[in-house]
């Protein structure tokens, strides 16, 4: 269910990357390209793992595509996805999500997220990197839910990271957590990588955590890690 790999555009790099804790998982990722100058983006993280799991992933994705018409409007179409997954028997699991649209002729960003961890925005003239928060609750969970619209300006060289909790919940042999905090400082200061470089990177990086013995030893949860670059 998932793209074969990650749309092309004119002045945006995007790079992604997947690594199930099972041979089937919860995460998921889409995309919906209006014009070559307009591209929006969701990542999603469904409770559990497991087959259950990738069942309501792939409810996540119809979900999704049937909202096309409302790719430039973030909180119209996570409210459409929501009203969807309401309908449908979630068996008790619920879905978080962040979907975030960008126009690379006016360098805006809109997002809106549900329940899910905050996108990191990395500011390439002052090196500040911001957490994109906001939102409201998970979908599947209480119909009618309004998921709220921000919008913040790009500029060139910005650098936009999506995740799921995979990436700052992998824990070392302590138990203790990456954390947003950790996610933070490797941006800051891997800043001059590409973004399959840096994706790379902060994979390696994860699994160094993690204590991991080898590349296909697998998480303790499923990690799904999107780079996007404003050229």
């Amino acid at each position: 269910i998932l793209p074969r790999h990650p749309p092309v555009l004119p002045g945006l790099t995007i790079t992604v990357r997947y690594a199930p804790m099972r041979s089937v998982a919860g995460d998921m990722y889409d995309f919906v390209v209006v014009d070559d100058q307009h591209v929006g983006m969701l990542v999603a993280d469904v409770t559990g793992h497991g087959v259950p799991a990738a069942l309501i992933a792939s409810m996540s994705k119809v979900a999704f595509s049937a909202q096309a018409d409302c790719a430039a409007e973030p909180g119209a179409l996570l409210a459409g996805m929501n009203s969807a997954l309401c309908g449908s028997r979630l068996e008790r699991r619920f879905v978080t999500a962040s979907y975030v649209y960008l126009d690379t002729e006016a360098r805006t960003l809109s997002y809106s997220s549900a329940g899910h961890p905050a996108p990191l925005l990395r500011r390439a003239t002052t090196r500040e990197v911001l957490e994109l928060t906001g939102g409201a609750m998970f979908l599947g969970f209480r119909r009618n839910t309004v998921y709220p619209t921000r919008e913040i300006e790009l500029q060139p060289g910005d650098r936009l990271v999506v995740y799921t909790d995979g990436v700052t919940e992998a824990a070392d042999r302590s138990g203790a957590f990456f954390d947003r905090a950790g996610l933070r400082e490797f941006l800051a200061s891997n800043s001059g990588l590409g973004t399959d470089a840096f994706a790379d990177a902060l994979m390696a990086h994860l699994r160094r955590w993690a204590g991991h013995a080898s590349a296909d030893q697998p998480f303790n949860d499923d990690v799904t890690l999107a780079v996007l670059d404003v050229a």
